[in-house]
């Protein structure tokens, strides 16, 4: 169905809706006009005018539908622009993540590569669950070709059947953002409640039920004094209760909309691909029908601005503790299957942004050679920038860039990293070939200082540094190591030495090592070890002009005068500068 099909329907949805809301007002204001004090006529009426407001009901919802499609589709490909929090949206990898014992990418990479902003970039997902999934995904490589080449095929499923995806697509959209920021925690998290009070909710609610029977059978003047007493004790009962369980009961409402949305997708029919998802789906499910319609009835009585009058009866009655209390002890048996459905849905959503991400940009899937410790990319890009300039380069033994500042250096660190992390967890690289080995990738780029902690610079590196060392012979996969000038934070002659001697370590400790420098005394140093390659620039009309494209050899250039000079210190200060490194040399 394309997008003009889907407005003339949603038109026509409109249409019918007003038209039957219509006819139902008039109904019943015919019948209210007619009745005259007759209420079996007055209550015909209105009976009557149900059909209509049904009717326009239907239509109404498929209005909706209709309307969120059309916003689905132009949305397809499209980079989302939103706030993120992201101290919400780790938060199921920092659960998962302490009980794993893979490989998973560190704090100092994730912040080195600026993945935050990546994420940003590749996160099109329609749910809280996707968004959380997503993130972990992007955290935690994989080193099996087989579970990578499913994960591209899902991929791809998902670029192919249109239809199938956008049905799938308006359920996560039910699911909807989880705005109290609670469900990982709720789920996570031990659930764990004082059981004192469930059984006194039981007896007050027999209790109330009495009261009303006593009504019914000795008059309403005998209930009258049961029926206050019995209320102020629920009162006191309800508002205790409501106080204890806090957020968790917004929590289970929407935890009722994930596994509602995981119910129908389960049912879905959508070839051989999709069928994983749907047996574990069913497999789950199943153990939780009554949380659905428990956390459904919560849901409702915990909406604001409720009638009045409903709000009292729930209240005599303690319908929110006592189904509160009823589908915590539902939520406890069957956790591991709630879990199982949390992180199927969140998959299911990530794969889709995926697939979103790959609709606007040149890709490749990458090709693996277990054991080659190598990578060989071409036409390799920055996801992030909007003109980049493409590269390509074998890298069969260990790296050392050289060159100018501002020349490219680091963001092709950033490049390779991201496009190795990419190659091993969204099997989508920005190149027109990426080959390499399985990688954990490691890097030290953006350290800083901590004023805070009363750690220097120097010491930020040495730890940086120091992680990476440790981590080498960690695992059976090479570390694909990233650093971007080592030890700047000291003495030239102690960096130096310092420097060569770990990148000597690295180079024989399962380890391919890319390091940029402007110490070009380092490649001397290592260089039966390292391959040197370099960025330069030019000096044109309007200053410093750079290409930005990778060279084999050492850098001969030097430009952070040129920069001074560019952006107007005086020439006073340029001469002296200039004249002390000629008598330098």
């Amino acid at each position: 169905m394309n997008k003009s099909e889907l407005v003339k329907k949603e038109r026509i949805a409109s249409a019918f809706f007003a038209a039957f809301l219509l006819i139902g007002i008039a109904i019943l204001y015919i019948f209210i006009s007619l009745s005259l004090g007759d209420n079996k006529l007055y209550g015909f009426g209105v009976f009557i005018s149900l059909i209509p407001f049904t009717a326009s009901l239907k239509f109404y919802f498929k209005r909706k539908n209709f309307k969120t499609m059309i916003n689905l589709r132009e949305q397809w490909g499209q980079e989302v622009k939103r706030k993120r929090d992201f101290k919400s949206i780790k938060k199921l990898f920092d659960n998962l993540a302490k009980n794993e014992k893979d490989f998973l990418i560190d704090d100092q990479t994730w912040f080195d590569l600026d993945m935050d902003k990546v994420f940003s970039k590749l996160d099109r997902t329609l749910s809280t669950p996707g968004q959380h999934y997503l993130y972990y995904m992007l955290r935690k490589p994989e080193f099996r070709y087989e579970l990578l080449k499913k994960r591209g095929d899902k991929i791809k499923y998902f670029q192919q059947n249109v239809e199938q995806r956008e049905e799938i697509e308006l359920l996560l959209h039910k699911i909807g953002t989880d705005y109290k920021k609670t469900i990982v925690d709720f789920i996570w998290d031990k659930i764990d409640y004082s059981t004192k009070m469930k059984p006194l909710v039981y007896i007050m609610t027999m209790a109330a039920i009495g009261a009303i029977i006593l009504g019914f059978t000795k008059g309403a003047a005998s209930a009258v004094l049961p029926i206050l007493l019995v209320y102020c004790i629920n009162y006191y009962i309800h508002s205790k209760t409501k106080k204890m369980v806090g957020t968790d009961i917004s929590s289970i409402g929407y935890l009722g909309k994930v596994l509602s949305s995981a119910q129908k997708i389960s049912k879905m029919q959508n070839g051989q691909v999709f069928e994983e998802y749907s047996n574990e789906l069913k497999k789950n499910i199943e153990k939780c029908n009554s949380i659905m319609k428990k956390s459904l009835a919560l849901q409702m009585s915990n909406t604001e601005g409720m009638d009045m009058i409903i709000e009292y009866i729930n209240i005599f009655l303690l319908n929110q503790a006592r189904t509160f209390f009823q589908v915590i002890d539902d939520i406890n048996k069957n956790i591991d299957s709630i879990k199982q459905i949390y992180l199927l849905i969140g998959e299911i959503d990530s794969i889709i942004s995926i697939a979103s991400y790959r609709e606007k940009i040149k890709y490749i899937e990458p090709t693996f050679v277990d054991g080659s410790k190598s990578i060989d990319v071409e036409n390799i890009i920055h996801p992030l920038l909007e003109k980049p300039i493409n590269n390509s380069l074998d890298m069969r033994r260990n790296i050392i860039i050289t060159g100018s500042n501002m020349s490219g250096k680091s963001t092709f660190l950033r490049t390779i990293g991201v496009n190795a992390l990419f190659s091993q967890t969204i099997y989508t690289c920005t190149a027109s070939k990426y080959k390499g080995d399985f990688f954990r990738v490691v890097t030290s780029i953006s350290v800083s200082d901590n004023i805070s902690s009363g750690k220097s610079y120097y010491m930020g590196e040495a730890e940086a540094l120091y992680r990476i060392i440790k981590n080498t012979n960690a695992y059976k996969y090479p570390i694909l190591t990233l650093i971007d000038e080592i030890f700047r934070g000291t003495n030239p002659i102690e960096r130096i030495n310092a420097a060569s001697e770990i990148l000597k370590y690295l180079s024989q400790n399962n380890s391919l090592v890319m390091v940029a420098t402007h110490d070009l005394e380092i490649t001397n140093m290592v260089d039966d070890m390292y391959d040197c390659y370099y960025f330069t620039e030019n000096v044109g009309k309007e200053g410093l002009e750079f290409d930005y494209k990778i060279k084999e050899g050492i850098s001969s250039t030097r430009n952070a005068v040129k920069i001074l000079e560019y952006m107007g210190y005086p020439k006073t200060i340029i001469d002296k500068i200039n004249n002390a490194i000629a008598n330098k040399n």
